[in-house]
């Protein structure tokens, strides 16, 4: 399995009276999700930060539209057999 980070766009939310010329300076924020991908597909990137042993569950786990992602880094793959007993 991979370890990987993403770095993605995300939407950038402001409640507050604003001139034309701050809403001009205004961006999104870049943000980065690390850990275990679980998918990579033409439609999204699912990040997971804990897997169970048996490979059958998650928990924590973001999913970041395609169209969002910058860059997909992987950092290691990881042989991660989990020993009997």
């Amino acid at each position: 399995m991979q370890l990987v980070v993403v770095k993605f766009v995300d939407p950038t939310f402001y409640d507050f009276w604003a001139s034309m010329d701050e809403v001009a300076e205004a961006k999104c924020n870049f943000c980065f999700a690390a850990g275990w991908l679980i998918e990579d597909n033409e439609e999204w990137v699912k990040v997971a930060c804990i897997v169970g042993g048996d490979k059958t569950n998650i928990r924590s786990w973001c999913v970041v539209p395609k169209e969002a992602v910058r860059e997909l880094s992987v950092i290691k793959e990881v042989d991660w057999r989990v020993p009997n007993g």
